[in-house]
């Protein structure tokens, strides 16, 4: 099925109509069904976009694929009067939002805390989980556990499904939108988005109906979020003269309900504050609920899925090498006759330099040398200086277990072997083992491969552990004197591969490190230098400084 979202969401809003007619629901339950059979499927399908992408995007593809079964236990939970029976439906569905938690987390992950307009998205699909779990402590009838009434705890079942759900999903496309128009005109700020999305994100966590917090602190924690949506709706509204008219009007309208729907959140803040609640909640929950959120949440989920703008780049979906390290070993004990290509000779880290040409990068700046020693590794003398950073000496010896010694000089000594592609996964790979010359004790070993992705060539690096895989991917810079630079920090734009991933099993993280590695030609004839940087965020963990010297014939 092409789009299972927006399928799932017409029958479910077909059910939805059923169970209107047949059953006299509140504006509580009427709202909560409403985003169970519609909402949901008709968000995620946007946010995702796709069946191909990362697996974190294919398993929230698949689980929203599924979602009317749960989305109709979500609605059997509420139709019942509280009790265990009606709990047990709950947890159904509260299981399904465990499902869409999991993959925003493990998209956030595997992406790292950037775009910010996929992070406020990851963050709404993590926030539908705590929606679950408050519907199950309000189905199953345990208001007497907790501080509060029955109704606001209903209450907070909305909020963690519109405004911790629906919201920060909207507000991601927005910046998807965003994205797109500076990519394309270059005249966006990109502050005023961050300041934005820091404040959706923020706001479900400090003003949701059944928090226990100080009355003033409370008030003014509303107040900041009421001003951050605002500040949202007044930017739709400059916006919306750019689309296409019905787009526009239903961006208008949408930011005029969520305006509504502020001020009677802020109406019922200051009710409940006052200990005046029960005599208005009734009808300020019936066009809170009914009237105000719904509306709003379909207008602009309709009215972004028409802008469908892209995302700024499909991250982690490049090749990973298939070869994990035995059991109980460690990176350089691995065997890798079952995977070698034992008919191909190989002599250096990569057997050709024209793959790497595009419109980012162009071989022909880099020097002659330079590029000789990565065609031809094995030619060359290679010395090591080893800098751990003074915190992070005790745990180097720990470390140098996975191919980093502790610091010190040492004598290099490499032997390259050609991998099988169709084991490995990748294109053209070569194992390049790392041993000190004097003790011809093994001491790295990497997968050096390289793959294209929207116009760009990376070179991709595995480190096979046990039952796992650390992965290096390097954009290619020159300095502007004939040295190569390998580059893993994301460049601000935000697009590209560049990262140091861990993979273990299906399941790809970013790690929060960056590497550089810099190879320049040296003052002295056939010799080169190279310097290796590992840093964790902006701290730096370790230095190598590498010197080259080409072996001369005789």
């Amino acid at each position: 099925m092409k789009y299972p979202g927006s399928w799932n969401a017409l029958a479910g809003a077909f059910l939805f109509l059923i169970w209107v007619i047949f059953f006299q629901g509140s504006g509580i339950e009427l709202v909560l069904g409403f985003a169970f059979l519609v909402l949901v499927p008709l968000l995620l399908e946007e946010a995702v976009q796709s069946a191909e992408g990362s697996r974190p995007e294919k398993w929230l593809w698949s689980v929203m694929s599924c979602s009317l079964p749960f989305s109709a236990a979500g609605m059997i939970a509420i139709s019942l009067p509280s009790g265990n029976e009606a709990g047990w439906w709950a947890a159904v569905w509260f299981f399904y939002t465990l499902l869409i938690a999991f993959g925003g987390f493990m998209r956030l992950l595997g992406r790292g805390f950037g775009p910010v307009e996929e992070t406020v998205i990851d963050i709404g699909l993590i926030y539908i989980a705590v929606g679950g779990g408050w519907l199950v402590c309000s189905s199953a009838g345990w208001p007497g556990i907790f501080p509060y009434s029955e109704t606001i705890l209903q209450l907070t079942v909305v909020h963690y499904h519109y405004a911790a759900f629906v919201v920060p999903l909207v507000t991601g496309f927005f910046g998807r939108y965003r994205a797109e128009c500076n990519r394309i005109r270059k005249n966006f700020m990109v502050t005023p988005y961050l300041w934005l999305a820091a404040g959706v994100m923020a706001g479900p966590l400090i003003t949701g109906p059944g928090l226990s917090l100080v009355a003033p602190f409370t008030s003014i924690t509303a107040g900041v979020y009421f001003l951050v949506l605002v500040w949202l709706c007044l930017w739709w509204f400059w916006l919306s003269v750019y689309f296409k008219l019905w787009i526009g009007m239903a961006l208008r309208s949408a930011s005029l309900l969520l305006l509504g729907t502020m001020l009677i959140a802020l109406f019922t803040s200051l009710n409940i504050w006052l200990e005046a609640y029960w005599q208005q909640l009734n009808t300020i929950v019936g066009y809170h609920g009914l009237w105000i959120a719904s509306v709003f949440s379909v207008l602009s989920a309709l009215a972004w899925r028409g802008v469908h703008a892209p995302k700024r780049h499909a991250y982690t979906v490049f090749p990973i090498s298939h070869i994990r390290a035995e059991r109980g070993s460690i990176n350089p004990k691995i065997n890798y006759k079952p995977w070698a290509a034992s008919h191909e000779y190989v002599t250096g880290l990569v057997h050709d330099w024209s793959p790497f040409n595009s419109r980012h990068f162009h071989s022909e700046y880099i020097d002659a040398l330079v590029k000789r020693w990565f065609l031809h590794t094995g030619d060359f003398h290679v010395q090591a200086s080893i800098q751990w950073a003074r915190g992070f000496r005790t745990i180097a010896g720990r470390i140098s277990q996975w191919g980093l010694p502790p610091s010190g000089c040492v004598a290099l000594q490499g032997e390259a072997i050609s991998i099988s592609d169709y084991k490995d996964g990748r294109n053209l790979v070569r194992a390049w083992i790392t041993r000190n010359k004097q003790t011809k004790e093994p001491l790295n070993t990497a997968l050096y491969s390289f793959h294209e992705h929207a116009g760009e060539t990376y070179f991709n690096i595995g480190f096979p552990v046990p039952r796992a895989v650390l992965t290096v991917i390097g954009r290619l810079e020159t300095d502007g004197k004939g040295g190569l630079l390998l580059e893993t920090m994301r460049r601000e734009d935000g697009r590209g591969d560049e990262g140091i991933y861990f993979t273990l099993g299906e399941w790809t993280m970013r790690l929060p490190v960056r590497g550089m590695f810099h190879v320049k030609k040296a003052k002295t004839e056939g010799d080169l230098l190279g310097d290796l940087y590992l840093r964790l965020g902006y701290i730096n963990l370790l230095h190598i400084e590498y010197q080259m010297k080409e072996r001369r014939a005789g």
